[in-house]
């Protein structure tokens, strides 16, 4: 009797590491350049800390702790990278997606956590009508690589893609070597959050485009693993945030008055 209650002390013992830590999650992001989405947290001297902060992190990380669970969080890899590590099996989520028909084979979504409003953005030096996305047929466009436009009608090879950040983008825009870019009303306007924004520029226009189907954002996770198992619970404390206000105390601690 007394040998079997030392084993089961020394059992015990050796299970207190794993006892003390929390279940956990993986998932990955690609940051943007500052607040308030998910951007990278910098030292003094402008080097990656590895942390990642922002109104999308935040939001994550409160959801899956109601939940019980901690996030690892990764944002080190681009947005396409980042998918196929889900696709793998290689990272439980990946945050901020767009739902699309290709990736729906492929993926389970969780519900939106924000819904955002096409646009088309043009050169006022090289200026374009469009009402409709079949007036997009008549342009040279350009986007970001990794990022899905289904939304627009718009098809892998529609786009010239090969831009990986807005900056770049914008420059490709205004050097004449595409007559638009399109993108999300909610996304320009956040860009570069306190400094000089591109919403800022007289060059740089936009306008809205019917047609157009509005796109959310959402956390997803490969088919018939166990992360998607979890979404349904994921979406429930996404709707307790929203009905207490802690989703929209979020989006003012990262975002201040810009509406939501």
């Amino acid at each position: 009797m007394r040998r079997a209650i030392w084993n089961l002390i020394w059992l015990l013992l050796a299970l207190l590491p794993q006892l003390g830590r929390a279940a956990s999650v993986s998932a990955c992001a690609e940051p943007s350049n500052g607040p308030p989405w998910l951007y990278a947290v910098k030292d003094a001297a402008g080097r990656d800390t590895g942390e990642l902060a922002g109104f999308t992190p935040d939001v994550v990380r409160q959801a899956f702790a109601s939940m019980g669970l901690e996030v690892r969080l990764r944002g080190d890899l681009p947005l396409i990278r980042c998918m196929e590590m889900v696709a793998n099996h290689q990272i439980d989520f990946a945050i901020g997606v767009y739902r699309d028909p290709e990736r729906a084979k492929q993926f389970a979504y969780s519900t939106p956590y924000k819904i955002l409003t096409p646009q088309i953005f043009f050169s006022a030096s090289h200026p374009i009508v469009v009402r409709s996305v079949q007036d997009l047929a008549h342009y040279h466009g350009c986007g970001r690589h990794g990022w899905s436009y289904a939304h627009y009608g718009l098809k892998e090879h529609d786009l010239d893609k090969g831009t990986s950040t807005y900056k770049a983008m914008v420059m490709k825009l205004k050097a004449g070597r595409c007559d638009y870019f399109p993108e999300e009303l909610e996304v320009m306007t956040t860009q570069l959050l306190g400094k000089d924004s591109f919403m800022n520029d007289p060059d740089l226009l936009h306008v809205p485009i019917a047609g157009a189907v509005a796109p959310s954002k959402h956390l997803v996770a490969a088919q018939g693993t166990e992360a998607a198992r979890l979404l349904p619970r994921f979406n429930a404390a996404l709707a307790a945030m929203i009905k207490s206000g802690e989703f929209k105390a979020l989006w003012k601690k990262n975002a201040g008055d810009l509406p939501f």
